[in-house]
C-alpha cells in the first residue's frame, strides 16, 4: 500500500510539535544540569550524547530491519514488543525498589 505526501504528512505532523519542545529541553537542560550539578565538563557531555545518537544511528535501521523480517502467527512486532514490554517494566519496579530518591 503506498501512501500519499498528504498521507505522510498527516502521519509526521504531531512529531513537529512534540519536538518543537523537547530539542530545547535536548540541547540547553543537560549542559547547565552536567556541568553545574554533576561537575562534568561541557565537552564531556557533547561526546556522550554524540556517541548517544550514533549508535542510535547504526542500531535503529538494523533492529527495524528485522522486525521488518520477522514472521510470526502472532504479528511483526508483537512476537518482540510483549517479552521487551515486560522486560522494561520489570526493570523499573526493580530500579523503583532498590534506589530510593526520598519519594
Amino acid at each position: 500500500m503506498k501512501l500519499t505526501t498528504g498521507q505522510l504528512l498527516a502521519y509526521a505532523a504531531p512529531t513537529v510539535a512534540l519536538q518543537a519542545m523537547l530539542v530545547p529541553l535536548y540541547n540547553f537542560l543537560p549542559p547547565v544540569y552536567y556541568s553545574a550539578e554533576v561537575g562534568m565538563v561541557a565537552l564531556t557531555v557533547a561526546t556522550l550524547f554524540a556517541v548517544g545518537r550514533f549508535w542510535e544511528a547504526i542500531i535503529d535501521p538494523l533492529v527495524g530491519a528485522l522486525s521488518d523480517r520477522t514472521k510470526s502467527r502472532f504479528g511483526r512486532r508483537r512476537t518482540r514488543s510483549f517479552p521487551h514490554g515486560f522486560w522494561c517494566c520489570r526493570r523499573a519496579v526493580l530500579r523503583r525498589s532498590i534506589c530510593s530518591f526520598g519519594w
